[in-house]
């Protein structure tokens, strides 16, 4: 017989936990600072209200109703089986490399608890790097392509290490710290899915409600720093010109779908494991509202943070102050604030690592999910534990390759052509 859920709150919660993840942090507001800011707001919102949102409530009710996982429910329609097929493939490429991004932010999390911040200043005799606590005129420089902040010295040359080392010298070996890191998230994972629901459901309560204390405490603490406002003014005012731009309903297509995690077989798994009368479609309106709610806050909050580092850095244009988007606004741009707080700032670096590997644990769990629960349900006799089991084996090392000098370019490749173009086409 197939488990359950305890109770209904477990499974909004396991939903919220899955929707609300890195993405909302570090993908939306580096995807509306790539596509005009605030013009990017009004096609993400018409997406998720005409398109999102109502494959969001299909999903569920068909995963409620057939008790299978996005595989097996297409014995409805046995043509169409390879859908479920090609989920899993875009499922399990986005589980390899998000949980390297897990690891990258236990890194951060252990290196928080210094005395100093090691992002905060320039190692000795590094050409090109300015620390945060220099004066507003040196700071400029940081729009100088060969200079570099601390912390991005930091990020690319003692973390990733991928400073000005490309595909074309091949893969070196793994970073030993990094790995170690890997291999850690992948333990904490295991042991939340170990027992499906019935351990991922309890977990779900902690990942889904404590990054909006950090949220709140950032966006509060970035409401008071100055230049502030000319950031979140900047998301929320459109250039009305950028709507008729193909690529910005595309890159809003992508997304939503991201976001809500539609398309990706999560939603179908986890509403397999409702009883048949569930109320699902109260849920997916409390899960669609709450995830769109999340982007906006951590919009607001980057934004306001990039309207303070535009404003120390004498700035006109707040989309100038990042320089790439992606991971390096979550492992660049936020640690450079947090070294400008006067007010312990461990304490809010560790906070935001913290909530950072709690919304990604959060959104592996669900996504892992999906590949056990396709292997278990088309092959009944194999034991659920043994198949996670081999599941975090197999993922841990192909997390691997991520956590080379040359994974930031694997990620992103795997990203667009496995994880947002697979899923949005």
């Amino acid at each position: 017989e197939r488990d359950q859920w305890s109770n209904p709150l477990e499974f909004i919660m396991s939903c919220i936990a899955m929707s609300v993840g890195l993405g909302n942090i570090w993908r939306f507001p580096a995807t509306a600072m790539e596509n005009g800011g605030g013009a990017f707001l009004i096609p993400y919102l018409v997406v998720l209200f005409f398109i999102g949102r109502p494959l969001y409530y299909m999903e569920l009710c068909m995963g409620q109703f057939a008790s299978y996982g996005c595989v097996k429910i297409w014995h409805m329609v046995p043509a169409m089986k390879g859908i479920g097929y090609s989920q899993v493939i875009s499922t399990w490429a986005v589980v390899t490399y998000y949980v390297s991004l897990m690891a990258t932010t236990m890194f951060y999390f252990f290196a928080s608890f210094k005395s100093e911040l090691p992002w905060s200043n320039c190692p000795a005799n590094s050409s090109g790097c300015f620390d945060a606590s220099l004066n507003h005129t040196f700071l400029n420089q940081s729009l100088h392509e060969d200079s570099m902040s601390a912390s991005e010295n930091y990020y690319s040359n003692v973390v990733t290490k991928t400073y000005k080392r490309g595909l074309d010298d091949g893969l070196f070996a793994p970073d030993l710290y990094l790995a170690l890191c890997l291999l850690g998230s992948w333990l904490v994972l295991f042991v939340i899915i170990s027992r499906g629901v019935k351990s991922s459901g309890k977990a779900a309560y902690f990942m889904a409600l404590f990054p909006y204390v950090v949220l709140f405490g950032l966006l509060g603490k970035g409401l008071t720093l100055p230049g502030s406002w000319k950031g979140i003014k900047y998301f929320f005012t459109p250039d009305f010109s950028r709507l008729l731009e193909l690529n910005v309903w595309k890159a809003a297509v992508g997304q939503c779908f991201f976001s809500l995690s539609v398309g990706f077989g999560s939603i179908v798994m986890l509403s397999s494991y409702n009883d048949f009368r569930h109320n699902v479609y109260r849920d997916a309106l409390i899960i669609s509202v709450t995830d769109t709610g999340t982007s906006i806050l951590a919009g607001a909050t980057t934004f306001g943070i990039l309207g303070y580092l535009s404003e120390e850095m004498g700035v006109e244009n707040v989309a100038d102050v990042l320089k790439g988007g992606g991971t390096k606004l979550a492992f660049v741009t936020y640690p450079d604030v947090i070294t400008h707080l006067n007010w312990y700032p461990q304490i809010f670096a560790v906070s935001f690592f913290l909530m950072l590997f709690t919304l990604g644990m959060g959104s592996a769990t669900a996504l892992t999910g999906v590949v056990i629960t396709v292997v278990c349900d088309n092959l009944p006799n194999l034991s659920r534990f043994k198949v996670t089991v081999g599941v975090c084996i197999l993922g841990f090392l192909l997390g691997l390759f991520y956590v080379t000098p040359q994974g930031e370019y694997i990620l992103k490749l795997i990203d667009t052509y496995l994880g947002k173009e697979c899923n949005t086409v």
